[in-house]
């Protein structure tokens, strides 16, 4: 993970993949009481995309990361976080040898409702490294629940 260089918080988080580099970059456009703005850009080679949205405080991405990484060693089934408009959805798996793979699928904003316009793919994460993570993308929405879930973490049960 890397701090995007920009005015506005932001956090990058690398796929693993052996080949084009990729990665997922969150960056905080305004906070406000009720809500969180922000931007989401996907990248894979010379594959990208961007999407703006907003959500509840609460309800941000960072609480998905930090169900992951609780359940780092693997879980069954899937793992999905979407915003209320369906802009932004993304779905974690793992599978027995420990790859995490985040399915990330965006959608044009002001789209109808599951738009026939999507840019879809998958980023690998390291298993490893999912506990910090999981605490930057917490810290950078300001999530105090996804944050205590992670600092439970680091009371042993890794």
């Amino acid at each position: 993970m890397s701090e995007v260089e920009s005015a506005r918080p932001s956090l990058e988080i690398p796929g693993v993949y052996q080949g084009l580099p990729s990665g997922l970059i969150f960056e905080i456009l305004e906070i406000e009481q009720a809500e969180t703005s922000f931007r989401c850009t996907f990248y894979k080679g010379e594959f990208q995309g961007s999407v703006q949205l907003a959500t509840d405080n609460g309800a941000a991405p960072s609480v998905l990361f930090a169900e992951m990484a609780l359940e780092w060693r693997g879980w069954a089934g899937i793992k999905v976080w979407e915003d209320i408009e369906k802009v932004l959805t993304l779905r974690a798996s793992s599978d027995r040898c420990g790859h995490i793979t985040l399915r990330v699928e965006m959608r044009p904003n002001g789209s109808p409702y599951r738009s026939e316009t999507v840019l879809a793919s998958a980023l690998m994460l390291d298993a490893g490294s999912l506990d910090k993570t999981a605490r930057a993308v917490a810290q950078l929405f300001k999530d105090e629940t996804a944050l205590a879930i992670v600092n439970g973490l680091s009371g042993g049960a890794r």
